[in-house]
């Protein structure tokens, strides 16, 4: 499975008719191509502007097989000037599996990890010993995927699912400093954003 992960910037008296004709046209027609799984749009909590819209796919040569004319003219359906400001190929290296349950206020905890060559697996299982065994014993937590960028290897993403910003900040924040400590020193993330899910 890879990710499509596009940022747009969106002015915030747009956002909702952005999102309202990113499901009309372009969820739809995703939706018709084989290979499509699902999309989410993640909403940036500290710069609103931020929209951002991860796609999965089945596999690399079905997203790549979606024909440019019909990219071409989702994109004259849309009606606004909002194209995409950023594009991140990911492939999917670790996944939970989906939770059925849905919650109105979830968000993501998104991070970004600069992992050196040759370190990737042990930096998985080093961060699912610790750092997603301990999340997993809060109300907080729902699930999380690990994505690889597929053009720059070095670079590691966490999506962590979580109930609502106020589940969040029930987490006991003094163990972060004990988490952190058994990570490598390298192995910690070098960008965090916080974002509202807003369609999944």
């Amino acid at each position: 499975m890879v990710i499509e992960l596009l940022k747009f910037s969106i002015p915030t008296d747009e956002c909702d008719l952005f999102v309202q004709r990113n499901e009309a046209v372009w969820a739809k027609g995703l939706r018709e191509h084989t290979g499509f799984i699902k999309h989410e749009v993640w909403r940036d909590c500290s710069s609103p502007t931020d929209i951002y819209i991860a796609i999965d796919w089945a596999t690399y040569e079905d997203w790549k097989s979606f024909p440019l004319e019909k990219i071409k003219w989702l994109d004259a359906q849309m009606g606004g000037n909002w194209p995409a400001v950023g594009c991140l190929e990911l492939d999917v290296i670790l996944h939970d599996d989906e939770v059925a349950v849905q919650h109105p206020d979830m968000i993501v905890e998104f991070l970004k990890f600069s992992i050196p060559d040759g370190e990737g697996d042990a930096f998985v299982q080093r961060n699912e010993a610790v750092w997603t065994a301990e999340l997993r014993r809060h109300p907080c937590f729902i699930r999380h995927e690990i994505w690889r960028n597929r053009i720059a290897p070095q670079e590691v993403y966490l999506a962590i699912y979580l109930k609502s910003y106020e589940s969040l900040q029930q987490f006991p924040m003094e163990k972060i400093p004990e988490l952190d400590a058994q990570m490598r020193p390298h192995w910690l993330p070098k960008q965090v954003i916080l974002v509202d899910v807003l369609v999944q």
